[in-house]
Order: C-alpha cells, then structure tokens, then sequence
C-alpha cells in the first residue's frame, strides 16, 4: 500500500494543489474590485507576478539543480503564499501597499508551479507514469473546485476567499511532505567550490541567449502567456460588470477548463 500511493503521490498532490489555485485565482480580481481597486490598478497587480517570476525562476532553479531543494522550496511557498495573500485584506485604499504585497507574494508564488511540474515530470518518468495523465487530474480538479467555491462565497461573501485559501493551501503544504523527495541532496563535487553554482548558472544562461533558436522560442512562449494572463486579471471583473453572480461566473470557468 505504501508503495502503490508513493506511485501515485504526485496524482493526489496534484489534485489537491489545484483545488487551492482554484479557491483564490479565478477570484481575486473579483475581490480587488469590490474592494475599490480600479481596472488599471488590477492589471497593474497581475504584471508583478510575470516580472518578479523572470528574475526569480532561475534562482529556484539553481537551488533545485545544484542543491535538490525541491521539496523543500515546495513547503516553503505553500507555507508562506498563503499568508502573503491575507494581508491584502489589509492594505486598505493604500495602493502602494498592495503592489508591495504583489511582489512578496510573487518572489514566493513564483516557485509553486514549476517546481510543481518539475517534480511531477521527474516522478513520471522514474515510476514509468504518463505526465499528462497526471496533470489532467489537477485540471479537472480545478475546473469542479471552482464551481464549489463560487456557490460558497456567493453564499458566505467573497472576503471568505482569504479563508478557503489559507486552509486548502495549508493541506497542500502538509502533503509535500509525502512526496518523494529530491535525490539531488547535494551539489556535484566539481560544483562545490565557493561561487560554482552561481557562475555555472550564469555562464549557462548567457551561452542560452546566445542561441538563437532559443531567443525566437521565447517569442511564441511569452505571446502565449499573455492570454491566460488577462484572463486571470480581468475574466472575473469583465463578468460583475454585467451584474454577473459569481456562481454563473464558476460555471463560465468550467467550461473554459473543459
């Protein structure tokens, strides 16, 4: 028994995980504007992430590769993310506030998902699984979690999102600690020499930007990004601005998912 759930692990973190993301992001913008913010300033929040994610990813990823702190980034951001998120409730009309909490938010947030699909990617493939059937489970997860959470803050108020998040989140966060961890415990001996990691991520991403076949992929990757992004920050506002109930904007969000 042990075994067969070791197997499938990632399947359960996934689902799991998702129904977190899907109790706080199709949700948070709605939240913004009842709260006064406006559609410039909502927008503004959203691009934080994408920026702070730019400069940071590579951070996490040289502590994943030369260290193996996969797991351990994992407890960090689904421990803290949650709490960095309560303390809008906080800010008040004080703009600059939220924009700080966006990027506290972001520098932890930002290791979540790739972390996330690099440990799903790495179990797959050591547990003979297929990637995709694992991550399917998260979507729909999310796409069903959704429908719930709209009936529950349509009911109890949207400022319950906070709520939800912390405590959905924090059972993800418990549950890291169930998934195999990284076997990369330590960094490669040549590697181990003081400044090693950073030089040799460096020297990696130059020799990257150097490649132009590299350059011209990002052109499509950062294109594709943008639509899921003005989504996130501005499907939920778009709907109220018809009078929209969020229980009809779950059900919009699920078809999206389907």
């Amino acid at each position: 028994m042990k075994i067969s759930y070791r197997k499938y692990s990632l399947h359960v973190y996934n689902y799991f995980f998702y129904i977190a993301y899907a109790s706080y992001l199709p949700f948070i913008s709605y939240w913004f504007a009842e709260d006064g913010l406006s559609t410039q300033q909502i927008g503004l929040i959203f691009s934080i992430g994408p920026l702070v994610g730019f400069l940071v990813q590579p951070l996490w990823g040289m502590l994943i590769d030369y260290y193996g702190m996969a797991k351990w980034l994992l407890l960090i951001s689904t421990g803290i993310t949650p709490w960095v998120v309560v303390t809008y409730r906080f800010a008040g009309h004080h703009f600059w506030l939220h924009l700080v909490i966006s990027v506290v938010l972001a520098v932890f947030s930002s290791a979540t998902l790739p972390v996330i699909d690099a440990v799903t990617v790495r179990h797959a493939k050591h547990n003979s699984l297929s990637y995709g059937a694992i991550r399917v489970v998260g979507s729909i997860s999310f796409g069903l979690a959704v429908a719930v959470f709209g009936q529950m803050y349509e009911h109890f108020g949207i400022s319950t999102v906070f709520a939800a998040y912390i405590l959905t989140m924090t059972l993800v966060c418990l549950l890291t600690f169930s998934i195999p961890g990284d076997r990369k415990g330590r960094p490669k001996p040549e590697m181990a020499g003081k400044g090693a990691p950073r030089s040799g991520m460096t020297a990696g991403m130059i020799t990257l930007l150097k490649e132009p076949k590299f350059v011209w992929f990002l052109i499509p990757v950062f294109l594709a990004a943008i639509g899921p992004q003005m989504n996130n920050a501005f499907y939920s506002v778009y709907i109220s601005h018809f009078g929209e109930r969020l229980r009809r904007k779950s059900a919009c969000s699920i078809l999206l998912h389907l």
